[in-house]
């Protein structure tokens, strides 16, 4: 035993290792609380729990997820298109970050609730920014997309070529779109206009296709806040925006539209100094062997994932949402092909 009043210090089979037997106080002897749990592992996402993010009233199709292990060549066709001078995470952000529905700016669901704001990397990064100079990219997405018309069978799907491009949004003084615009000027509206449009006209050059079907970006439910005359000066801003876009492009193929008016179909015509037809709907203008060369342009959203609110949006986006897997090909979390396969075009 050691004399009273000192430490006992024999080592024991070490050098490094000293044994001491040392009284503590009651109060200190007490157990350590057990470390805290770590947290739960986040599961993937896989399409079944990507369409339970929507409320029932807006959810995708199911047959796509019956199939999804089929569509890998679909997965891997996509190519994001967007323009050089762009911050390229920005972009990356604006593809990633997407509200699951977003309709006007006042129907917004995240996860499957109902949210009061945009929390899509378009609306972040516009909120983020003092200055307010310049937006958020904008960026059109291509897919090869299943779709179908009487049996989900996957030896039965058809496929189509589809360029989702992301229209203007004046449907609310909350869009970063309206309080750009409107402080900055809307004259500034054509040379965006012609932006989106290139990307059209690229994506349909690189693939060989033989025709674009067009639609009216930017109008319908988008307008309602466009200050100016709707029916002529934003008419006009598109078709200049058209006509400019296919000039200084090498797409030398045809051009069509859906679910046109009159007044669109006979002003892009007089611009573009020749005939243009409508041949009608989504999914009508799917069917038959000549929809196969045609690359058909859908009314995007600036935050939602494609397809927006599918059945329960009655917009182009919508429909194309219903009867396609466009919803489930735009997601970053399902298909990280989205952000390997970007074109950044180049100014004029």
């Amino acid at each position: 035993m050691p004399e009273e009043g000192r430490w006992p210090n024999k080592v024991e089979g070490s050098d490094h290792i000293i044994r001491m037997k040392i009284t503590l106080p009651r109060s200190m002897t007490a157990p350590l609380p057990a470390p805290h749990s770590p947290p739960p592992t986040q599961q993937a996402l896989t399409p079944t729990s990507f369409r339970a993010k929507y409320p029932p009233l807006y959810q995708p199709p199911q047959w796509p997820i019956d199939v999804w292990d089929g569509l890998e060549d679909c997965r891997n066709s996509v190519r994001l298109y967007y323009q050089a001078s762009d911050n390229v995470d920005d972009v990356k952000t604006c593809a990633s970050q997407r509200d699951v529905v977003n309709i006007g700016m006042s129907t917004i669901v995240q996860d499957g609730k109902y949210v009061s704001e945009s929390h899509s990397g378009y609306s972040q990064l516009w909120k983020k920014d003092s200055t307010k100079l310049k937006l958020p990219p904008n960026f059109a997405l291509y897919m090869k997309t299943p779709v179908s018309f009487n049996s989900y069978k996957l030896e039965d799907l058809e496929y189509r070529h589809a360029i989702n491009v992301i229209g203007y949004g004046f449907d609310s003084q909350k869009q970063p779109d309206y309080q750009y615009f409107s402080k900055h000027g809307w004259g500034k509206l054509q040379r965006h206009l012609t932006t989106t449009m290139r990307y059209v006209f690229q994506c349909a050059h690189d693939l060989g296709l033989q025709t674009v079907v067009l639609s009216y970006i930017g109008g319908g439910a988008f307008s309602s806040l466009f200050p100016r005359d709707y029916e002529q000066a934003y008419l006009n801003m598109f078709v200049e925006a058209v006509k400019d876009a296919r000039d200084s492009s090498d797409f030398t193929g045809g051009l069509e539209l859906m679910g046109a008016d009159q007044n669109l179909i006979d002003a892009l015509g007089t611009v573009l100094i020749q005939q243009v037809r409508d041949i009608g709907r989504i999914p009508a203008v799917w069917k038959g062997t000549e929809a196969e060369s045609k690359l058909f342009v859908n009314a995007w959203d600036p935050h939602s994932y494609a397809g927006n609110g599918n059945k329960g949006d009655h917009s182009l986006d919508g429909y194309v949402g219903r009867h396609s897997a466009v919803s489930y090909l735009s997601c970053v979390e399902l298909n990280p092909h989205i952000l390997e396969n970007t074109y950044a075009l180049r100014p004029n």
